[in-house]
């Protein structure tokens, strides 16, 4: 790394060039990411050099070990082990802030947790910060994530019918620019969002202001810093880095209603079955679907499923979310006839459906959604319940670990710290 320096810096600097710069996802500036490249860089050469000599150490170490077995020995490579996890912790590059930051909720988020129901909220760019939204409690459409769901990916991306090399951007929150009108008209109503979260105020039919406040502003420290403006990697100086802030939230926030959202969860008796992804999205893009009536249902089309499960006009339904969290939710749904109950929660390995606590099928619904079947007229309780089987597949493996880990060894290492005589007793 030290001989061929300035190689790696001008690859990084190219690099930082086409791919970074300027495209989507990746708001910061050149100089931000020139800036956190050289941090990278001197971690690794760091971590590489206490690398080679802990190795060393250790190798000494075993060795003595093997030559003299005592207290001092074992002693020594423990000593060696716990300073090795210390420099690790060290030379990480972990940012922190004062943690009264997040003692007290913003306005907007009490105004929002006023509101019992389930629902979920689009923040436009600039509004507030992406993720912020786990931190306070709330539902947020969007967020920032190295793994993405590839189908909300894509319907996202759909969605958006102005500028599709921006939605990316748009999609974690960093697009500034971003409107409400840039996306198809039932995008808000589809996905179960209930306000819009702007930082200016917007005028669009079918929306509502319902909350508006200028906040005190609270801001966090980035992790790395950005470099004064002319300044190469190669002549960068720490002392030169300007630090910059990234708001948590706008200092001005406007919330509107949409007057017109979908409920989370809700009750159909007209069912479309669809063989392919790009049917089912071509079905949600045709204006005269009626997502309240209707759930299309990604399956073969020949598998057995009445097509029309309604019998006469004005079903009478109601469903009720009785019980709403990460990995359980329960639903009342009273009905007078065979229909769906629809959840627009993501449909995802692990999740099990229960009616009147017997397991049912899952279907995959709207396309990213998911529905189970009513098949009896009445009153039922319909539960969902996340259960992978990796979860509890890798939980068992763990424990199975960590009990041998605690009962095999421990004869052995007992006998480190016996007396040669005890160890020639043990050993008989």
């Amino acid at each position: 790394l030290l001989l061929f320096k300035e190689n790696i810096y001008k690859l990084v600097e190219q690099t930082i060039q086409s791919h970074y710069v300027n495209q989507p996802g990746h708001p910061g500036t050149y100089e931000f990411y020139i800036a956190k490249m050289q941090k990278s860089y001197d971690v690794i050469l760091k971590s590489i050099l206490w690398f080679a000599g802990l190795y060393g150490l250790s190798l000494i170490a075993l060795y003595g070990l093997k030559k003299n077995p005592s207290r001092l020995g074992v002693g020594f490579v423990c000593g060696v082990a716990v300073l090795n996890l210390f420099w690790f912790g060290a030379i990480q590059d972990i940012p922190a802030v004062d943690h009264k930051i997040f003692k007290s909720k913003p306005k907007y988020v009490n105004f929002l947790k006023k509101d019992k129901e389930v629902f979920r909220v689009f923040s436009l760019g600039g509004a507030v910060s992406p993720n912020i939204s786990m931190l306070y409690g709330y539902q947020e459409v969007k967020g920032y994530d190295q793994l993405l769901l590839g189908r909300f990916d894509k319907y996202m991306r759909r969605a958006n019918v102005q500028d599709l090399n921006q939605s990316t951007a748009k999609l974690l929150g960093f697009d500034a620019t971003e409107k409400i009108s840039e996306y198809n008209e039932s995008f808000i109503d589809y996905l179960n969002i209930k306000y819009i979260i702007s930082p200016r105020p917007i005028d669009i039919p079918g929306y509502r202001l319902d909350f508006s406040v200028l906040e005190d502003n609270k801001r966090l420290l980035p992790p790395f810093g950005v470099p004064g403006k002319g300044q190469s990697l190669l002549n960068l100086k720490r002392s030169s880095l300007k630090m910059s802030e990234i708001l948590l939230y706008s200092d001005s926030i406007y919330i509107y209603k949409n007057l017109s959202y979908l409920d989370r969860a809700f009750f159909v008796d007209d069912v479309i079955t669809a063989a392919s992804e790009e049917t089912v999205l071509d079905i949600l893009d045709d204006p005269e679907f009626d997502v309240r009536k209707t759930v299309v249902i990604e399956s073969d089309i020949n598998q057995v499923i009445q097509p029309q499960l309604n019998i006469d006009s004005g079903t009478l339904s109601k469903v009720d979310i009785a019980n709403y969290s990460e990995d359980k939710i329960d639903i009342m749904v009273e009905t007078d006839r065979k229909g769906f109950l629809v959840l627009h929660d993501i449909y995802y390995p692990g999740w099990k459906a229960y009616i009147d606590g017997q397991e049912t099928h899952i279907y995959q619904a709207n396309y990213l959604f998911r529905a189970v079947l009513i098949e009896n007229p009445g009153s039922h309780k319909v539960s969902f319940v996340f259960r992978p089987r990796y979860l509890w597949l890798g939980g068992t493996i763990s424990l199975l670990g960590i009990v041998l880990l605690l009962v095999f060894p421990f004869r052995y290492i007992s006998v480190w710290f016996q007396r040669p005589e005890q160890i020639e007793t043990t050993v008989k």
